[in-house]
């Protein structure tokens, strides 16, 4: 494959934690320590599109529905691996010259992996999906903006409660490695959203209810500051969507005060109306800040 023939070396980097330049290290494989290849994010994608390691991978598969866990353990760590979350000519957490602005979540005995991938490209977060070569995972790999760990246990949270998977806790290593696949339907959206912290409250991983979505944090600041990007009284379609998002983020009486501020009633009440009455229970934060971003925030 070409895709990995035209990497460039990476030299006099500065440690930069997002500058997201989503370049990338590939080593040859697990045994190996130093990298001096990179690779971007889209060829990356290509590669586990295109089939770089086709061969490798149904023989890795075969193995599983054999059952033979070392011999799949052993084939596996042959197999070329990326540090999704940066460049390493080294390996080794300490070796980081440049962060690319990317994590990679690892999703692990999924029953269907295809169908949990289909359900995820509907993520506003995810960039890059794909089946692992086991064939029985997801790897997620998802645009970040702030720190790295902390983010890692959002995203975690975000995905635990907004479709029941848990991310092995290996991916919170900035230096980990990710082997590559072959997924002739991975799914690669580079207009993916960013996971941005500033649009969550305060996230202790440690004392954060289980029962609460990541994505139903805004507080009513932020409310206020994504409505002012948002045209006051669109289409209806659209206004009841602004109205049920806001809804999903605040207490009625807050939501009341911010949507009379973005956009004065025409009808006295009408807002609590549709906030106890009409709202679209698909909607929620993240579709504010959807609509937020579509003018141009």
């Amino acid at each position: 494959m070409e895709h990995l023939n035209q990497h460039e070396t990476a030299q006099d980097l500065n440690i930069s934690i997002f500058e997201g330049n989503e370049k990338l290290s590939i080593f040859s494989n697990a045994m190996t320590s130093i990298s001096n290849e990179t690779i971007s994010l889209e060829e990356a994608f290509e590669s586990i599109r295109d089939g770089f390691v086709e061969r490798q991978i149904k023989d890795l598969r075969v193995l599983v529905e054999n059952g033979d866990r070392p011999g799949y353990d052993s084939l596996k760590k042959q197999l070329p691996a990326i540090t999704f979350s940066g460049l390493f000519k080294k390996r080794g957490k300490d070796h980081l010259e440049q962060h690319s602005g990317l994590i990679c979540l690892d999703f692990d005995h999924l029953p269907n992996a295809g169908e949990v991938k289909r359900q995820l490209i509907e993520d506003p977060y995810a960039r890059l999906i794909f089946i692992s070569p086991s064939g029985q995972g997801l790897k997620v790999v998802v645009k970040i903006e702030g720190e790295h760990d902390k983010l890692f246990e959002m995203l975690a949270n975000h995905y635990q409660q907004t479709y029941g998977l848990k991310a092995d806790q290996s991916g919170k290593d900035v230096s980990r490695l990710c082997f590559l696949s072959h997924d002739p339907e991975a799914h690669y959206n580079p207009e993916s959203w960013s996971f941005d912290p500033k649009f969550m409250k305060d996230f202790d991983p440690q004392q954060h209810e289980m029962g609460q979505r990541a994505d139903e944090a805004l507080a009513m600041d932020q409310v206020r500051e994504l409505l002012q990007w948002i045209p006051p009284r669109p289409d209806y379609g659209q206004w009841i969507k602004i109205i049920s998002a806001v809804g999903a983020s605040l207490p009625d009486a807050d939501a009341e005060m911010v949507l009379s501020e973005w956009s004065p009633e025409e009808k006295q009440g009408e807002y609590l109306e549709k906030l106890q009455k009409g709202r679209l229970d698909k909607c929620n934060p993240r579709t504010l800040i959807w609509h937020a971003k579509q003018n141009g925030f």
